[in-house]
């Protein structure tokens, strides 16, 4: 996981404490650097080179200095190609060396040239200043505090509480958000009153002064388009064939790995897929064998334990079992909040928070299928979503076609939607009905799902994460 951490200013001190708070992310090994007007230091937890790859790590060639969170799947193309423009690397194979060497070669344009996961700092000698870099979707977090000529940035909110100075109180407005429309992340702001994210798919430059600057660098097309000129089936085998790549892609690692697997059909999928590229040679360092994660709640409606049964025996896989429990979660609510940090919209954090610890006695690196429902519309809410873009292009034959394919879902839906719009607002229950809000506490944001499909699957990719 690692965790990086950083500041305007020389406090070893400090940023020793900074780094205790977040050794949970980086158990393996820890460094510091202290040049110019900058201090930077991480925790690592290895996985690529892991006797060569220890950070910061300097350019002999520019003497700029690196501390990186994350992993670079493109690193060995995008190695050779700099090699080929008389780069020379000192370590044998740390992506965290290519992510520098890629910077000396273009600067802030590197990222154009980066896929992967990613937060990263980059201090430039040349200019006194510091780069600050988050990869496309926001996978690896990055947060600041920045107040005249302080500034502090780190992988985790409490290591910035480490500076004394740094107010701990809570951001009304985020919280108010929250509260209305169980909306987070959709800005940069969080739920600590002058700390901040650095938004996905942005990069910053901090000067010796405190001044700082943030630029957007990725920002995806998104069609409006209903249907397109390719079959389902056709969809179906490219999806297929990206899904296979990205994954011999993250399969890039020098430690054992294993799959979060809840039985839906993304999960099911990287780990069908996962064993059938170990199984074919492209991963070399789990010997072979898989081993799956899963929570499970027996007796319960949302226990999938038949659906996750079947994928093991798919994939032949080891099976490890977590088995959260309310009474569990309250015991240790104050270790998972002190983790968690911030609020979140459900208990699904405490289930991965349960299936993590176990897994942390096999493997270093666990995938999953999060974010697949957001990729391909898995959630009911999409279903309004994905008619409102039929009728709004007069497609009126695939809505009829969707309804009778999928009636099912949709009278559960449809019922649940009608008895909501008929319910007299007298007898109805909302969130700003219970909550006793401050009168100036005036939030200006209204969630608006867009009516277009694709639109609004971008929204919780882009915004809403």
């Amino acid at each position: 996981m690692c965790g990086i951490v950083g500041f305007l200013g020389h406090d070893l001190p400090l940023l020793e404490r900074m780094l205790q708070t977040i050794v949970h992310r980086g158990p393996d090994s820890s460094g510091t650097g202290q040049d110019g007007s900058f201090s930077m230091g991480m925790r690592r937890l290895s996985i690529v080179d892991l006797r060569g790859g220890d950070q910061p790590i300097t350019s002999p060639l520019s003497g700029s200095k690196i501390v990186f969170n994350g992993e670079l799947y493109n690193s060995p193309e995008l190695r050779g190609r700099l090699e080929s423009c008389g780069h020379r690397f000192v370590t044998d194979h740390s992506d965290t060396e290519t992510v520098l060497r890629a910077y000396d070669q273009w600067g802030d344009r590197c990222l154009e040239h980066l896929v992967g996961m990613f937060a990263f700092a980059i201090y430039d000698p040349r200019q006194d200043r510091m780069f600050l870099a988050r990869d496309r979707l926001g996978i690896k977090p990055l947060y600041y505090y920045s107040s005249g000529p302080k500034f502090l940035f780190a992988s985790e909110i409490k290591a910035i509480l480490q500076d004394d100075t740094v107010a701990r109180a809570p951001n009304q407005a985020t919280l108010a958000r929250f509260l209305l429309y169980r909306v987070h992340d959709d800005r940069d702001d969080t739920f600590f009153s002058g700390i901040k994210r650095l938004a996905p798919g942005h990069y910053m430059w901090v000067g010796p002064t405190g001044e700082l600057s943030t630029t957007r660098y990725w920002d995806p097309e998104i069609t409006d388009r209903f249907s397109s000129e390719k079959s389902d089936d056709d969809y179906a085998q490219e999806f297929a064939e990206l899904l296979q790549k990205v994954l011999a892609r993250h399969l890039i690692s020098d430690v054992p790995l294993g799959v979060s697997l809840s039985g839906g059909l993304d999960s099911s999928g990287v780990a069908s897929i996962t064993q059938s590229l170990i199984r074919s040679g492209t991963d070399v360092h789990t010997t072979g064998g898989l081993h799956t994660f899963s929570a499970l709640y027996p007796g319960q409606s949302i226990d999938e334990s038949a659906y996750i049964g079947e994928v093991e025996r798919y994939v032949q896989s080891s099976p490890h079992y977590a088995y959260p429990k309310v009474d569990e979660f309250w015991n240790e609510i104050d270790t998972w909040v002190w983790f968690q940090e911030e609020p979140t919209i459900s208990s699904a954090p405490y289930a991965y928070y349960s299936v993590y610890r176990i897994a942390k006695g096999q493997v270093k690196v666990v995938l999953s299928g999060n974010g697949g429902d957001e990729l391909l519309a898995g959630y009911i809410p999409y279903f309004k979503a994905y008619l409102t873009s039929g009728i709004d292009q007069h497609h009126y034959l695939a809505i009829a076609r969707e309804l009778l394919d999928g009636r099912d879902l949709y009278v559960k839906y449809l019922a649940q939607y009608a008895r909501q719009r008929l319910l007299p607002d007298n007898k109805k229950v909302t969130v700003s009905s219970m909550v006793n809000l401050p009168a100036n506490l005036d939030s200006d944001f209204v969630f608006t799902p867009d009516r277009n499909l694709n639109r609004r699957l971008a929204q919780d990719v882009l915004a809403y994460s």
